[in-house]
């Protein structure tokens, strides 16, 4: 990933902080091409000590900062407890408060942003997707006749891709679908976006 790709995201002053971090628990940071069912992920890898975060490049910077926030308290988490705690349990949640503290002010954020970021900074989510209403606040307006499957109805249909759905059960963070003209049943994330049918 190039410094002229996070210039274009991140203005100077959350460079320098995000920098100082790499400094003090250095990562390698990559790119990716938009993911359907992620905004990013957290790695380390045990036979060389190496920690990664991806995060997906077609992101609003707002939601660009508060992802990559989330990976980097996975990797506050690893440093200080290894595997032995839930990847999202009070360890992550302590962590990720703590730096979305110290964030939430900057003018990155609307005030709507900031607002949705007051609400979770006691006890994060483990996916923002899951809370649909704050979720909306970070993402690009929707398209016309475009909703989130978060609100999706259980029994409606909808439309992905060419492709009718309907939404037979909400599971935590995502939707388990059935594929109209196959029968065949899928997960899919909160954060999805599709067209009621």
């Amino acid at each position: 990933m190039s410094k002229k790709q996070i210039k274009e995201i991140l203005p100077p002053d959350l460079r320098a902080h995000f920098r100082a971090q790499w400094e003090a628990h250095p990562f390698t940071l990559k790119l990716r091409k938009p993911r359907k069912t992620k905004l990013g992920d957290f790695r380390h890898d045990p036979a060389t000590g190496e920690y990664q975060i991806t995060l997906n490049q077609d992101m609003p910077p707002p939601l660009f900062c508060l992802t990559y926030l989330h990976e980097y308290a996975h990797l506050l988490v690893q440093v200080k407890y290894g595997r032995t705690v839930d990847p999202h349990g009070k360890e992550w949640k302590k962590e990720f408060a703590k730096l979305i503290s110290e964030v939430k002010a900057h003018d990155l954020f609307s005030p709507a942003q900031k607002k949705a970021l007051e609400k979770i900074q006691f006890n994060p989510p483990a996916s923002l997707s899951s809370k649909v209403a704050l979720y909306k606040t970070f993402l690009p307006p929707l398209g016309e006749n475009e909703i989130l499957v978060g609100s999706v109805k259980e029994g409606a249909e909808f439309n992905f891709e060419a492709r009718s759905f309907k939404l037979l059960k909400r599971i935590r963070t995502r939707a388990l679908c059935k594929e109209i003209n196959t029968g065949k049943r899928y997960y899919f994330p909160y954060s999805m976006r599709v067209v009621l049918a």
